[in-house]
């Protein structure tokens, strides 16, 4: 299902749970997407290059067999993923310049990739569910940031990268036991939090994460 151009809203009068195939909706004019019952996508969601959408009410979306792409969506400031749980490879929201906050309370997993940047407004992300990343776990160029909570993330595949992030002050990581290959602190001048406890700077902080994950 692809839509584009012209139309002002999404919201099926007949109720959609499940869409086989993939969900695109790019270079629209829609203001607001409404699928309160759409439970499962059998293949890509993508959602980018709305010009006038605000909204993304997805309430009851539990499973993404492929990717989940939402970003350039200029005027976006919601995202409502309340009970998705999984993303079968790679989930990127990105440059969404007035997206203020991600809740994504009963995710998982991203089987491959996790990639969260360039979303200015952007300043807590929550994601208090998240166990595993397969691949890539990257949050960076959000200049707003100030705090990151991924209480339950035990570990990253490939590379845990959080950079550029000019206000963020604290991160939670309390229970991350392994990083297979690359784990980058930086860029990040106000981060002095770790876990609830106060360190000097972001190197200091680094080194905590590193020894935590089991990095030299």
């Amino acid at each position: 299902m692809k839509l584009t151009e012209y139309l002002n809203s999404i919201g099926i009068d007949k109720p959609i749970k499940n869409i086989t195939g993939s969900l695109i909706i790019e270079e629209s004019e829609i203001t607001e997407i409404d699928l309160p019952e759409l439970q499962s996508v059998g293949k890509y969601l993508s959602i980018y290059s709305n010009q006038q959408l605000t909204q993304i009410d997805l309430p009851e979306l539990q499973s993404v067999k492929n990717s989940l792409n939402i970003y350039n969506n200029p005027q976006l400031t919601q995202i409502d993923l309340l009970k998705l749980k999984s993303v079968g490879k790679s989930l990127y929201i990105r440059n969404n310049p007035q997206l203020k906050q991600i809740d994504l309370p009963e995710l998982q997993k991203a089987k491959y990739n996790l990639f969260i940047s360039d979303n200015p407004q952007l300043k807590q992300i929550d994601l208090p569910e998240l166990k595993s990343v397969g691949n890539f776990l990257t949050i960076n160029i959000n200049p707003q940031l100030t705090q990151i909570d991924l209480p339950e993330l035990q570990s990253v595949g490939y590379s845990l990268n959080i950079s550029n992030n000019q206000q963020l002050k604290q991160i939670d990581l309390p229970e991350l036991q392994s990083v297979k290959s690359y784990l980058s602190i930086d860029e990040n001048p106000r981060l002095t939090i770790l876990n609830n406890q106060e360190y000097k700077d972001e190197t200091q902080i680094e080194k905590v994460l590193k020894t935590q994950a089991g990095k030299k």
